[in-house]
């Protein structure tokens, strides 16, 4: 019982004990182990002192000839105060450089104090102080700050793009949602039942509309066209090809259909103009008709 009690008490449940518990992970570690010492026993992290195959020459100290005498370290100097001026011109330059440059705003490092405590001995005398050792300062990486404006910029774009996003999701909801009535009236029983009568009737006279339809395209699809057998009028022109017009309704032939046919101009042929010149020819003329005589 208070063993049960104990387990509501702390909230922990305890697991039965195994024989095989822990060894997957065990397993595991020794193969990271195994591993990591495989990797750095290889030759390229060997020191050169053992490296056999790396070997570097030693150099050799300079020395000063004879030639140059103790009167020359003048020049030494000036050259020194030379070199010492251009360093400081060219300090200049790369401190104006990096002014130009943004840099990240650099934070105080706290120094770290010196610990010092009073041990007594076991007599209680007080031992000599000693200053212990500074600590060893441990250095975490730090993400980069941006500007106060790059920052405004950002959370600007940032507000503006989510509520561009949530109005776009408003309006696609809106769209989706059907238009509800406000008051929407409720029919009586008697007016379904009036709607419904009115319903039936208006569909029946679209079937039957539809019925027919269906009859009268059947009826022209497999009925064969009877010939015709009335009175009919028929033009058959022969002036270039040959056509044929078919009437049959004479009540509205056209009129010009009905005219008479033009006569032909009458053609003399070449003979008889021929044998009317020759008549001509030979009937006197009328002064050449004798006179009568007077006596």
């Amino acid at each position: 019982m208070r063993s049960s009690k104990a387990k509501e008490e702390t909230g922990v449940k305890r697991l039965p004990a195994r024989a095989s518990r822990g060894t997957r992970i065990n397993k595991l570690i020794g193969e990271e182990a195994e591993a990591d010492e495989t990797f750095w026993g290889q030759d390229v992290w060997r020191d050169e002192e053992d490296d056999e195959d790396y070997s570097t020459e030693e150099e050799e100290e300079d020395t000063v000839d004879a030639d140059f005498d103790d009167e020359e370290r003048p020049d030494e100097d000036v050259h020194d105060e030379e070199e010492e001026e251009t360093g400081r011109r060219s300090s200049a330059r790369t401190n104006r450089q990096k002014r130009k440059v943004y840099q990240e705003p650099k934070k105080p490092v706290k120094k770290a104090k010196l610990v010092v405590e009073d041990q007594a001995g076991d007599d209680g005398e007080p031992q000599q102080l000693e200053n212990q050792r500074r600590p060893s300062q441990t250095f975490e990486y730090e993400a980069p700050t941006v500007r106060r404006s790059t920052a405004r910029r950002t959370s600007a774009s940032s507000e503006l793009r989510k509520r561009t996003i949530e109005e776009a999701a408003r309006q696609a909801l809106k769209a989706k949602k059907p238009v509800a009535q406000k008051n929407p009236t409720r029919l009586t029983q008697a007016e379904l039942l009036r709607e419904a009568v009115r319903t039936e009737v208006e569909n029946t006279q679209s079937l039957n509309q539809l019925e027919q339809l269906e009859e009268e395209k059947k009826m022209e699809t497999i009925a064969p066209k009877a010939p015709f057998t009335g009175q009919m009028v028929r033009y058959h022109s022969r002036i270039g090809e040959p056509k044929t017009i078919t009437f049959l309704n004479t009540d509205e032939f056209p009129a010009i259909f009905n005219q008479p046919k033009p006569k032909k101009p009458h053609q003399r042929t070449p003979r008889a103009a021929a044998t009317e010149q020759s008549t001509l020819s030979a009937s006197p003329s009328a002064s050449e008709k004798p006179q009568p005589n007077a006596s």
